[in-house]
């Protein structure tokens, strides 16, 4: 399967789970990549190997979204990477 076909199907998928949703907090998206919230957040601060995220507010401890379609895109990268 290409890329392009697995990233619409990988979107497709998540918008079947999260249905009228557009971005997951933190622990919807650790549950979605199979990892714990900690984990996610060690990656976080280290800068690495996560979907791309938006921080809402300004405050250290401020709320973090993912959207389903950067979450969709880093799947599809991570397969890419093993196969």
């Amino acid at each position: 399967m290409n890329n392009e076909i697995y990233f619409e199907k990988t979107l497709q998928s998540l918008e079947r789970q999260f249905p009228k949703r557009y971005s997951l907090n933190r622990k919807e998206t650790a549950s979605v990549l199979g990892i714990a919230v900690s984990t996610l957040d060690i990656r976080i601060k280290e800068g690495r190997d996560v979907p791309t995220y938006q921080k809402i507010g300004s405050a250290k401890n401020s709320r973090l979204i993912f959207t389903l379609v950067s979450i969709a895109e880093y799947l599809t990268n991570a397969r890419q990477k093993i196969c």
